[in-house]
């Protein structure tokens, strides 16, 4: 449990008596929504619900699951809490509806849930595609105003992450440097797109490094806005507002970090889990002609789209879905085996990047001779290769080797997860 994440996100310094853990995954820069898993340890029962963030104490919706309000307001003890995602509010409601349909868990013993969400569906993919490109050619043709803003009308602005990555640190300090050799001047920024009152308060969609090198930068006091007004997008889904950050970072000028694969596979995997139906040439289009991407890359998107698409439908089997292990379970799994083990050098490795040179580092380093190795995967697929083929691989390539050092491997299940949780 991380006391800082705890904080940030659920707004407590303590966990109530209620819970006997809680498992929070780094939260992103700005949080809007997350999506979140309550398991009752002696029934194994499980509560899956979403939240729009609000700086509150939240836990629970009480009035929907009469069960677990009973159990919470009794025991001590006997609750682990753990957020399973983070996203937009779109996102999270479409997210819980899609892992409480695969179970029914209306009707599922196994779950408190008394209804199964809210899917959005019969999306228009090409009708919503239209919106979005109308706002930009908007933008483009000059319809808002640049306004120029100080610095303290806009530090609390929140962003929407259209990149893979949150933040480029680099790039960050690359862009503030020539800010404050420019005497502070922001004239060769892109202006900052702001839409105005979405879900409660203006967003950023584009220019996220410009905003923090402008506010890092000593010298500089202006930086140019273009305001959206919100009925010119309050119709555009959450998840098509990385497609308007995407389009302006094509662009390629010294404040902008260019778009990369990532952050294009980002977006469309973000349109296929909110429910719209990409297939290769919408993908392939997109990244080309609105991105400026080579066709080879463009063909590499498209193959890293669909194959992620397969690990998800791989990833939800026997009305389960696959959790990559917490970083939290990896140390709970590491501490039990060396009590079960005092006399093995215990090591955690991921299945996709293992290897025997990086196992027997204890073996050159600590001279020990008996190693355990707990591996976890990155999904369900690396998982079923490890169960199949790669762990006796491993077995015997260290056996051909002849080697007096032993190895022992232990598997986290991204499939029972909540087993182990227990």
């Amino acid at each position: 449990m991380n006391k800082s994440h705890l904080l940030k996100v659920l707004n407590v310094t303590g966990l109530p008596p209620q819970l006997k853990d809680c498992i929070i995954p780094s939260p992103p820069l700005n949080l809007i929504a997350f999506l979140y898993k309550i398991l009752h340890i002696p029934s194994g029962r499980i509560y899956i619900g979403m939240h729009t963030w609000d700086g509150k104490v939240y836990w629970f919706s009480q009035k929907e699951t009469k069960d677990l309000s009973i159990l919470w307001g009794i025991e001590k003890g006997t609750f682990i809490y753990e957020i399973l995602e983070y996203g937009t509010t779109e996102q999270m409601k479409e997210a819980e509806a899609r892992l409480l349909e695969l179970v029914d868990a209306t009707n599922h013993q196994m779950y408190f849930n008394e209804n199964n969400g809210m899917m959005v569906k019969n999306k228009d993919l090409e009708a919503d595609s239209l919106i979005v490109k109308q706002l930009i050619k908007d933008i483009n043709d000059q319809k808002w105003p640049i306004t120029k803003v100080t610095k303290a009308d806009i530090e609390d602005l929140y962003f929407k992450q259209c990149r893979e990555e949150a933040l480029n640190r680099d790039k960050l300090l690359e862009i503030t440097e020539r800010i404050q050799i420019n005497g502070g001047q922001t004239n060769n920024c892109q202006p900052l797109i702001v839409l105005e009152d979405r879900n409660g308060s203006d967003l950023g969609v584009n220019g996220f490094h410009t905003f923090n090198a402008f506010m890092n930068a000593k010298n500089a006091t202006q930086i140019d806005v273009i305001y959206v007004p919100k009925k010119y997008h309050k119709n555009i889904p959450d998840s098509f507002l990385n497609e308007i950050g995407n389009t302006f970072n094509k662009k390629d000028t010294f404040v902008s970090t260019k778009i990369s694969q990532k952050d294009a596979l980002k977006e469309m995997l973000d349109k296929h889990y909110s429910g719209y139906k990409l297939n290769d040439d919408y993908v392939r289009q997109q990244c080309i002609l609105e991105y400026n991407f080579t066709p080879r890359e463009a063909g590499l998107i498209v193959s890293k789209f669909n194959k992620q698409k397969k690990i998800d439908v791989k990833n939800k089997q026997m009305n389960q879905t696959y959790i990559t292990p917490s970083q939290s379970l990896k140390n709970k799994e590491k501490e039990k085996y060396k009590k079960l083990y005092p006399n093995k050098k215990i090591t955690v490795q991921s299945s996709d990047t293992y290897g025997l040179d990086r196992a027997l580092k204890p073996a050159k380093t600590q001279n020990s001779r008996d190693i355990l190795v707990i591996v976890h995967h990155k999904n369900s697929i690396d998982e079923e290769k490890w169960n199949k083929t790669e762990h006796q691989e491993w077995i015997d390539l260290l056996d051909y080797t002849k080697s007096d050092i032993k190895i022992e491997y232990k598997s986290i299940s991204g499939w029972s997860t909540d087993i182990l949780s227990k």
